[in-house]
């Protein structure tokens, strides 16, 4: 819905609607090979269904999919001593989203609820097989560091239900190193600890868009600095975090529910973040400041869309009469620009829970809850031939949980 629209309720098209349903199972154990050699073998299984109905101003679109995702790790941790220790591992990833449909309303009558015409309709495929291994220890007893790889081979498989001849199968490899080095000085002294990261990582692109359904690049780069320098002064961890990122120029990611339908980037951001964490004896508060710069490489405006300001505030309180543990959070997002001179609405939330345990910790009851108010998903959108402001309303809801831990 369009913000700051009178007598609008909460929708400009009642036909709109949002559905899901998810199911995931995990499962994971454990082998102690030796005191000091771990083997850990994982797996998992998920799916998604999707029903998105949508109008942002130019008539009603639906978007559905049926998503199932696999995946399985096998991870090797050894410790030789406090100047070397390994891990080394291989993870194989399957994404699936099948009927991932995109359709257009027939009719711009509100009233109608009729057929869909057909716009996109794919089987999708990806598959991910990635060994990795990573070093780390100590160079001297105040100076560590930590290197690590990994190993993508990624296969697309878009078949165009439409357009067969858009339909293509490839393959395609990248190398992700990252390397830390960190300056731990005892914590008798006043000095703090540093730390310096490099890492690259990529991210998938959508393969559905592009000439005859293939992107320029199947993936998009990105590289990442690190600067963290940290403290402990009277039970309070202090920590300043400097970051920098630059992105190559992405398309759309398969998401859920997102995707645009153009280039984005290249891209840099910058930020900064100062957190301090104190510990009673009760419990502990926690808060942190996030101010960052996004820009486009290619013309330095602003990127759309990307959170400019992030405040955080957490506490716990652990010693409550009759074993109750409460947990309460405070998060606002900033203003952020949107495109041609819309500006975004801040969003702010309060979560909470309050836990106890019984059974001698084997079973734990709890009740959450989140006081929210602002707009979700904000973008510029046109209405009526008028460009504003669009988000979806974010509500508060409370839930309830039941954890069970068998054996000891």
């Amino acid at each position: 819905m369009p913000l700051g629209v009178s007598d609008l309720h909460d929708t400009i098209d009642s036909r709109q609607r949002d559905q899901t349903h998810t199911g995931e199972i995990a499962l994971n154990d454990v082998w102690h090979l030796a005191p000091s050699a771990d083997l850990q073998l994982s797996g998992f299984l998920r799916t998604y269904n999707l029903s998105l109905t949508s109008n942002f101003g130019d008539g009603l679109i639906r978007q559905s999919k049926f998503r199932t995702v696999a995946g399985a790790n096998a991870n090797y941790i050894r410790k030789f001593n406090s100047h070397f220790s390994l891990m080394a591992g291989f993870d194989d990833f399957r994404e699936a989203p099948r009927r991932d449909d995109l359709d257009r309303h027939a009719s711009e009558n509100l009233a109608v609820y009729g057929t869909f015409q057909k716009v996109t309709a794919n089987n999708l495929t990806l598959n991910l097989v990635t060994p990795f291994v990573a070093i780390d220890g100590n160079i001297f007893p105040w100076l560590r560091y930590n290197l690590g790889w990994r190993r993508d081979q990624i296969g697309f498989d878009n078949v165009d239900l439409l357009v067969p001849a858009n339909s293509f199968s490839r393959w395609t490899g990248i190398n992700s190193p990252k390397a830390t080095l960190a300056i731990v000085p005892p914590a008798r002294t006043p000095l703090p600890s540093v730390s310096l990261s490099w890492g690259q990582t990529f991210f998938t692109n959508d393969p559905r868009l592009g000439t005859s359904g293939q992107p320029a690049s199947l993936i998009s780069q990105a590289h990442a600095y690190q600067l963290v320098i940290s403290k402990t002064v009277a039970h309070t961890d202090l920590r300043v975090t400097l970051g920098h990122i630059t992105q190559e120029a992405s398309l759309a990611k398969i998401d859920p529910d997102t995707g645009l339908q153009f280039d984005e980037g290249p891209g840099r951001n910058r930020y900064i973040t100062i957190s301090a964490r104190h510990y009673f004896r009760f419990g502990l508060l926690q808060s942190s400041l996030s101010k960052a710069d996004a820009r486009d490489l290619s013309d330095g405006t602003p990127l759309p869309e990307a959170p400019r300001t992030i405040f955080d505030a957490l506490g716990t309180l652990d010693r409550l009469p009759w074993g109750l543990h409460l947990r309460a959070e405070f998060e606002e997002v900033g203003q952020r620009p949107l495109g041609d001179g819309l500006i975004s609405v801040p969003v702010r939330e309060f979560r909470g829970a309050l836990v106890r345990s019984f059974l001698d910790e084997r079973l734990q009851a709890g009740v959450h809850f989140q006081i929210a108010g602002g707009y979700t998903g904000q973008t510029a959108e046109v209405f009526a031939g008028i460009e504003s402001v669009a988000g979806i309303y974010v509500p508060s809801y409370a839930t309830a949980s039941i954890r069970y831990r068998f054996g000891h």
